[in-house]
């Protein structure tokens, strides 16, 4: 496995190192009413710690070089036979100056001794701990920078999904002023394109935050309204009702202006005596719900070439707040769309819920 940079922090082999050495310091525990045995499993814990140095810089270096698994094997348990065989010389040396027994420095010296069936096992231990850390280390370093990959690409989409909406909407705006002009209503063309540069400038100076609290996403949807208040004028009456507390909870930015938009295109705006917008914002269990409903188009009025009678997915805009949706909860949201029944007749309705912050 080709590690990626950074290498893995140098306190991995550290770790490996000290919970071997533990174990052989319990172990060492077992002999300590006899002097000599308890000498020998220090000496040996010594020898331990010394050889764990070398070995852990192999270890990294190969690493590094992203040497394949079975070199890497093999080349570990040659510097582990290789450490363990020096670390006889230290304990013959003892024998001799505390036992008097005599050191004959040759094979048989080397390849004697407790190095091979005692220290070599407590290497091959650390070594692999010290691998096991490096690919858990590595595992969780991919799983975070997909985490972040994936954190910009949503982020990237989410930006791109506001900016589309700013061009929708412009046009729409400049078309409205359009008319006023075209009518000789040049005092509403006037205070709508003071309406639309106060928006533009709230708009364009915001931050890059996704979600808003809900009371600041108000906040901007009145000024939409506002606009639409006053090319429409008497024939725009809107009913807002929001459930007390939720005014501080974290909504999707700019959700409600798509949906107003195409409540005013495909719905009010072709009725010759306007109708009615209701925002209803309650809890709905773990989620926030908003319904927005309003009055139908009249049957005869002359629709847009691009649009037809209300229906689900139409236009720009809920395609945008349907993406966004997705981005910001994914599996964890509704957007529904479709005419209902209410006490004041057929109106078209738009359903959002999102999960509600704890």
């Amino acid at each position: 496995m080709k590690p990626q940079t950074p290498l893995p922090p140098r306190t991995l082999p550290l770790f490996a190192t000290v919970a071997v050495g533990a174990c052989m310091a319990l172990l060492a525990l077992q002999v300590r009413g006899n002097a000599d045995a308890l000498a020998v499993r220090t000496l040996l814990l010594l020898c331990y710690a010394l050889a764990c140095l070398p070995l852990s810089a192999l270890q990294r270096l190969l690493w590094q070089r992203a040497v394949p698994a079975w070199p890497t094997a093999l080349l570990l348990v040659a510097a582990i036979a290789a450490l363990a065989l020096v670390s006889n010389l230290p304990l013959a040396l003892r024998a001799h100056v505390v036992l008097g027994e005599p050191v004959a420095w040759s094979a048989a010296t080397v390849l004697r001794g407790r190095g091979l069936d005692a220290l070599a096992p407590a290497l091959m231990v650390q070594a692999a701990l010290h691998a096991a850390f490096n690919l858990a280390w590595a595992r969780q370093a991919e799983r975070e920078r997909a985490l972040a990959a994936e954190a910009l690409a949503r982020e990237a989409e989410l930006r791109a999904l506001r900016y589309q909406l700013q061009p929708h909407f412009l046009f729409n705006t400049l078309n409205a002023i359009s008319g006023l002009v075209a009518a000789e209503r040049g005092h509403q063309a006037r205070e709508l394109i003071s309406r639309l540069a106060d928006y533009l400038r709230s708009t364009l100076e915001a931050d890059g935050r996704h979600l808003v609290p809900l009371a600041e996403e108000l906040a901007h949807a009145a000024d939409y309204l506002a606009i639409e208040q006053s090319r429409l004028g008497d024939r725009l009456r809107v009913r807002q009702q929001v459930e007390p507390g939720l005014l501080e909870q974290p909504t999707p930015r700019g959700v409600l202006q798509p949906l107003l938009e195409n409540a005013m295109q495909h719905g009010l705006a072709r009725r010759a005596q306007g109708g009615r917008l209701d925002l209803l914002i309650r809890r709905a269990g773990d989620q926030v719900e908003l319904d927005l409903l309003n009055d139908l188009p009249d049957e005869t009025a002359e629709a847009p070439a691009d649009a037809g009678s209300p229906r689900a997915g139409l236009g720009v805009g809920l395609a945008n707040v349907r993406a966004r949706l997705q981005a910001l909860y994914p599996q964890a949201h509704v957007l529904q769309t479709g005419r209902v029944q209410t006490p004041d007749g057929p109106r078209w309705q738009v359903r959002l819920r999102w999960p509600l912050a704890a």
